[in-house]
């Protein structure tokens, strides 16, 4: 199963389910494209030269064309304090229903949309779940995010 993970920008909002961004990978990926996953899938060591890539398990896999996806992962313990009141949407769908909930019962004066260290997975969610967290707020007539005097998000 693969889960668009672009798909958590919009779980907090209550515009996607589960089920809006989970597909069968044999869905996704033609049948003539070999995919590897998990210890299989993890790359040691790519020789161009003779087209063979080694993978974590020992296997040697053959290609004509290679895709690695590399991947990142959120570092919260990188930047002092963050990890005291982290909240995000992009890491898994637990933490977009986290989200979720605490954008429902929302009552403060400002929200801090920080992006801690780059690569992060998707460059543009950030800003695009500013836009709809505001229209989402906004909807609610929640008077910080109307009056825009010094509340709001940062």
């Amino acid at each position: 199963m693969n889960i668009n993970q672009g798909g958590f920008t919009f779980i907090p909002f209550g515009l996607y389910t589960p089920e809006d961004i989970s597909r069968s990978r044999k869905k996704l990926i033609s049948p003539r494209v070999k995919c590897v996953f998990r210890e299989d899938g993890e790359i040691e060591r790519v020789d161009l030269a003779n087209r063979e890539v080694t993978v974590k398990t020992g296997r040697n896999y053959s290609c004509d064309y290679l895709v690695i996806a590399t991947g990142c992962i959120a570092d919260v313990g990188s930047v002092q304090g963050l990890s005291d009141d982290f909240n995000t949407f992009h890491t898994s769908l637990e933490d977009a229903f986290k989200l979720r909930k605490l954008v429902r019962t929302f009552d403060k004066e400002h929200i801090v949309i920080s992006v801690a260290q780059m690569p992060i997975p998707c460059p543009g969610a950030p800003g695009k779940f500013a836009v709809m967290l505001d229209a989402y707020l906004s909807s609610l007539h929640f008077q910080p995010f109307q009056s825009r005097e010094g509340k709001g998000i940062l």
